[in-house]
């Protein structure tokens, strides 16, 4: 098959479509219409479907780097906030988001406050530990 060949195949089709369109076809070329249209409607939705996708992996890569940095520059961590975020992601049985996928050799400061400003509190618990977000 040529190059010729399929530059008349696809101008053959393009014809069909629009005379589909048209409502001018009826039986084979009307069959044919039909499964290009069930055709170009599906290669649409896994389109929007791959985009719906990526959207969602970018919005959890940058999640996943923010908390990565909340660890890594040694901001306060609410401890509701922690919880909340211990898994933010899985895929099938496996947790691919959230702190516990960070765990790593470090020290920890964990402090109870009673006031809301972090400005006083009660206790103070320092320790170190080679998985971190887990002995937290």
């Amino acid at each position: 098959m040529g190059v010729s060949d399929l530059a008349a195949g696809i101008e053959s089709w393009f014809r069909l479509m629009q005379r589909g369109l048209a409502g001018n076809l009826a039986g084979s070329d009307l069959f044919c219409f039909r499964i290009s249209l069930v055709l170009i409607i599906a290669a649409l939705l896994v389109l929007i479907y791959g985009c719906v996708q990526l959207l969602i992996l970018e919005n959890q890569k940058k999640h996943q780097a923010e908390l990565r940095q909340s660890i890594l520059g040694s901001m306060l961590i609410p401890a509701d906030t922690f919880l909340r975020n211990w898994k933010t992601a899985k895929s099938g049985n496996k947790v691919t988001g959230g702190y516990k996928t960070m765990d790593q050799p470090g020290c920890y400061v964990i402090v109870t406050s009673p006031s809301s400003d972090g400005t006083a509190f009660e206790n103070v618990y320092v320790g170190q530990s080679l998985h971190v977000c887990s002995r937290v």
